[in-house]
């Protein structure tokens, strides 16, 4: 096989080998370092996003949620970023229905085509309380998606552990394309619950991965193929 035609080669098999790359987007308030409030206070304000539907807001820990969190700003534990979270609470159930509460980051971005979109949230356990069922999802527009759901048995006890999701890839002509991208964080309570219930939310990611369309990986597929086949005979 002569020189050229290995270089064709070998520039096609890195190629179909290259992991794809994620691409960061911005989230405003990843941390929820604001409003910035007092040690052990909190605030039912959460900048850049939407108010929860009931009891939320950001607040900074203390000892008794998080060891070494007492002070103001002391960095929480795990993956957690920064000293303060945003949080969801529900209280005790009367009706027996249950409860449910969101909040929301709309327009971080625009759906693109033959895109993923990668969520990564960093969920906490507080020591002082259960965080019940936490939702991790998206906002197409102003409709929220089937959010992936987290259990509190899954959560680790004392700290923030690093939970993600995805949607896409939406392929070209699909309705949803060039539609805003939001991120939506939910908690639910289990009918007739008898205690309060807190989910803590902190270091929220989104990235895009750009997925190569079937087509194209099928072309190279068949190159990497047939090269060999084609090159048998020739001089060197």
């Amino acid at each position: 096989m002569n020189l050229r035609l290995w270089g064709i080669l070998v520039a096609i098999c890195c190629f179909a080998a290259t992991p794809l790359l994620a691409v960061p987007i911005a989230v405003p308030n990843f941390s929820f370092e604001s409003p910035d409030v007092a040690d052990g206070t909190a605030s039912t304000t959460i900048t850049g996003w939407s108010p929860p539907a009931t009891g939320g807001g950001v607040h900074d820990q203390q000892n008794a949620q998080y060891a070494g969190a007492t002070g103001n700003n002391s960095s929480l534990p795990g993956t957690a970023s920064g000293g303060q979270d945003a949080f969801l609470s529900l209280g005790v159930d009367t009706g027996g229905s249950g409860g449910f509460t969101s909040m929301g980051a709309f327009n971080v971005t625009t759906i693109a085509a033959d895109t993923r979109y990668f969520l990564t949230v960093a969920l906490g356990n507080r020591l002082d309380a259960d965080p019940g069922l936490i939702g991790l999802g998206f906002l197409v527009g102003f409709t929220q998606t089937p959010p992936l759901f987290i259990p509190s048995a899954s959560i680790p006890n004392g700290t923030f552990t690093d939970f993600s999701t995805s949607i896409g890839p939406f392929p070209a002509g699909d309705p949803n394309v060039g539609s805003p991208l939001g991120i939506a964080l939910s908690m639910q309570s289990p009918p007739h619950n008898t205690q309060q219930l807190e989910g803590n939310f902190d270091n929220v990611r989104l990235d895009a991965v750009a997925i190569p369309e079937p087509s194209t990986m099928l072309l190279l597929a068949m190159a990497v193929a047939l090269f060999p086949r084609r090159c048998r005979g020739l001089p060197n």
